[in-house]
């Protein structure tokens, strides 16, 4: 017997007595971020078009090669530094202070946010290209110790508010 959406949803209540529903794809994708992510609570987080939205900052402190679900927009900084990743693949598309990606083994900035709202750290990576998603920083963005070397040209697509930081 199939059962309609309406009867998946799942009811919880927050600390504020309003009624949150939320689907099993949304609990299924939350279990798996929460894992990665200490301190996650479900009040914290929506899923929009098929990627979690995140109202709050996050650091991912796990090794992971790429993140494990898709992140839509995050409100706050967005840090997974030193974690090994090899892609920014399911990574945020939206990040509204700093993104910090430093020492991992990115080679690329496809699937990086779209927007920063500060600051962009990206140094001490892989880098083999600046070609990507990342179009506009609101701060300064950072891309030193790479495989190749980056001069102001590499960047001409991405809009940085801020200093950029080469070598």
């Amino acid at each position: 017997m199939m059962l309609s959406f309406e009867q998946y949803l799942i009811e919880r209540k927050s600390s504020n007595q309003e009624v949150i529903k939320k689907s099993p794809e949304f609990y299924t994708q939350y279990k798996i971020l929460a894992t990665a992510i200490d301190g996650l609570l479900d009040t914290d987080c929506d899923l929009v078009d098929g990627r979690m939205d995140i109202y709050r900052s996050v650091e991912i402190t796990s090794n992971l090669s790429k993140i494990p679900v898709p992140i839509g927009r995050v409100e706050g900084d967005f840090i997974a530094s030193n974690i090994g990743l090899t892609t920014l693949e399911n990574g945020p598309t939206e990040v509204s202070k700093n993104f910090d990606v430093t020492r991992n083994k990115i080679t690329s900035l496809y699937h990086a946010p779209k927007k920063v709202g500060k600051n962009a750290y990206l140094s001490s990576n892989k880098l083999t290209t600046i070609k990507g998603d990342l179009s506009e920083v609101g701060g300064d963005l950072s891309i030193q110790h790479q495989t190749t070397k980056f001069g102001q040209r590499d960047i001409a697509g991405i809009h940085v508010q801020g200093r950029v930081f080469y070598k």
